[in-house]
C-alpha cells in the first residue's frame, strides 16, 4: 500500500496514515492508522482509556502510536499531559511502532524526554511550522517532522528530501500541498510521491 500523507483525520483518506482515538478505531482492512489520546483530551483520562489504547495499539492496521504529546496552551495541566505522553512512549517502544507527536510551545520538553528515554522507535512532530534553524535542531536530534499548508516556504526549501514528510491533518488540501511542495522543490508530483512513499515506509518500518 502506498502512503503519501503521514497524518490525517479524514477516515476516507487513501494513501494515508489516519489518526484516530482508541475508542474510534475503524475495522477497515484497506486503511492504515495511528492511535492515541490527543493532549487536548487529557483532562480526565481513565484507566479504561489506557487499556483501550493498548488494545488498539496491537491491531495490525495500527502502524504508529499517536497523535499524542504536549500542548502548553490547551488540555490538562502539563504534569498530567506528561504522564499520558509517557504512557504513549512506553507503548511505542513495547510494540515497536513509531510515535506521532502533537506539540505546542513544548519543543524543548519533547527534546528533553527524547534524551531521557532514548527511544529505539522514531518520533515525528506533526504540523511543523518552524523556521529553518529549528529544522536543523530537529534533524540533529534525530526527530522527524511533517509539514502542512502553514509551513513557511523558506523552511520547505531547506528540508533534506530524505527528511520530507507531508500531512493534511484536518484539512482537505493534500493535493494542493503536493503541488505547492513540488514547485518549491523543483520536482514533479510523481517524483515527490515516490519520495514521500519511500520516506513514510522507512519511518513506519514497512
Amino acid at each position: 500500500m502506498k502512503i503519501l500523507d503521514i497524518h490525517t483525520h479524514n477516515l476516507a483518506a487513501t494513501d494515508a496514515l489516519i489518526s484516530v482515538s482508541p475508542d474510534s478505531l475503524p475495522q477497515q482492512e484497506n486503511r492504515l492508522f495511528s492511535v492515541g489520546i490527543h493532549p487536548w483530551n487529557t483532562e480526565s483520562v481513565s484507566q479504561q482509556e489506557f487499556q483501550a489504547l493498548e488494545r488498539a495499539a496491537i491491531n495490525s492496521n495500527v502502524l504508529a502510536i499517536g497523535e499524542c504529546g504536549l500542548d502548553l496552551l490547551r488540555g490538562a495541566p502539563v504534569d498530567i499531559q506528561k504522564c499520558v505522553f509517557e504512557f504513549h512512549i512506553a507503548l511505542s517502544e513495547k510494540y515497536h511502532k513509531p510515535l506521532i507527536i502533537h506539540q505546542v510551545k513544548a519543543l524543548q520538553e519533547i527534546l528533553y524526554l527524547k534524551k531521557k528515554f532514548h527511544p529505539a522507535q522514531p518520533w515525528l512532530i506533526h504540523g511543523f511550522r518552524g523556521k529553518p534553524e529549528t529544522v536543523r535542531q530537529l534533524i540533529s536530534n534525530d526527530l522527524h517532522f511533517s509539514i502542512g499548508t502553514k509551513t513557511p516556504i523558506e523552511t520547505i526549501e531547506i528540508i533534506p528530501m530524505e527528511w520530507l514528510f507531508l500531512e493534511s491533518d484536518d484539512t482537505n488540501d493534500f493535493q494542493n500541498l503536493i503541488c505547492k511542495v513540488s514547485v518549491i522543490r523543483g520536482v514533479s508530483t510523481d517524483e515527490l510521491d515516490a519520495i514521500l512513499n519511500d520516506n513514510n515506509k522507512r519511518f513506519l518500518s514497512l
